[in-house]
């Protein structure tokens, strides 16, 4: 009967160890797995305030060559600075939560 016992309590053991080991293992794979989704929604930012940053190049060069009214070109470019500003302000929280993970 002790040997039963003995043998209960290793068992335990090892059981206790593989469920810790399993938990170590899970939280390993989803901190991953939120590390990469971080990564693509920040590179997906930056392609996004590029394309706008390319517009906004393409709205001064319809202005220069009279194109566009000044006034048009005023709207549209403080349109595209808020969405640039928004974009930055994304990415300036994403670095934060990547330092911080």
């Amino acid at each position: 009967m002790p040997n039963d016992d003995k043998r209960e309590g290793i068992l335990g053991i090892l059981a206790l160890l593989f469920l810790i080991l399993g938990g170590i293992i899970f939280f390993y794979v989803f901190n991953r797995e939120k590390r990469k989704n971080i990564e693509e929604s920040y590179n997906y930012l930056l392609d996004e305030r590029d394309r706008f940053i390319e517009e906004l190049s393409r709205l001064s060069a319809l202005r220069n060559t009279g194109a566009i009214s000044e006034e048009e070109y005023e709207k549209r470019r403080k349109a595209i600075l808020d969405k640039v500003w928004r974009i930055e302000r994304k990415l300036s929280e994403l670095e934060a939560k990547g330092r911080a993970s």
